[in-house]
């Protein structure tokens, strides 16, 4: 399992080396690649997964794209940015409970023994790549830098940060430990839930507890096709 940071692909390999099995490490991977490999997706993020279940010979897809929120509405849309940047940008976020549901149904770990490495980093730190500390500086020039939480989070120094420096979050850090111990339910409709719903409503943006509280992800049959004796 590997991903496009050697320190997320790191922890996947130590998560087969404790006893994981390969959708155990996947998650590990996606969690961590999102504390590393900035601008990558995150815990507010969404996603699909195909897994192949090789004692059934079943292949299935989960479906934890999100959604749009409720109060979405073409005509709030007056700029061509406003569909890339910022909180009309954002949509519900799938990851966590499409993480959660991927080991609940095929994992062999709990989350805390899946999620430990993600908050490892996020409290310990590591080391800003080029490509991080290119991706930082240039969404200085992005709503992003608009937001005193982000700044915080982002440059603690005030400034664009250089490669090599290391990079703590241990905001981060904590919110992983509340989705290990309240599992997707604190996220989507606990303490979590309400911060960030009320932080979108307080800084213009469109999702509310609601839109979080009914959050669902979904199980598919995979599209297919043949060609000649390939499926």
């Amino acid at each position: 399992v590997t991903s496009a940071h050697p320190v997320a692909s790191l922890a996947g390999l130590r998560t087969l080396m404790e006893g994981g099995n390969a959708i155990d490490a996947a998650v590990a991977v996606a969690s961590c690649l999102g504390a590393t490999e900035i601008g990558s997706n995150g815990i507010g993020g969404v996603g699909w997964m195909m897994i192949y279940h090789a004692k059934s010979g079943t292949l299935t897809a989960l479906d934890y794209q999100g959604w749009s929120p409720y109060a979405t509405d073409r005509a709030l849309y007056r700029r061509p940015e406003d569909n890339f940047y910022g909180l009309l940008a954002t949509m519900v976020p799938g990851s966590p409970m499409g993480w959660c549901a991927a080991l609940e149904r095929f994992g062999t770990m709990d989350r805390a023994s899946v999620f430990k490495h993600v908050i490892d980093i996020c409290e310990n730190g590591f080391a800003l790549t080029v490509n991080n500390a290119r991706a930082l500086t240039g969404a200085m020039a992005t709503p992003l830098f608009d937001y005193p939480s982000s700044r915080a989070f982002y440059y603690p120094d005030g400034q664009a940060p250089h490669p090599g420096k290391l990079h703590k979050q241990p905001d981060l850090a904590r919110t992983f430990r509340a989705l290990v111990e309240g599992g997707p339910d604190e996220y989507y409709r606990g303490k979590l839930a309400e911060k960030i719903a009320d932080f979108c409503q307080a800084n213009g943006g469109l999702i509310t507890r609601r839109d979080l509280a009914d959050m669902t992800v979904e199980w598919v049959d995979p599209l297919k096709m043949t060609y000649r004796d390939y499926t």
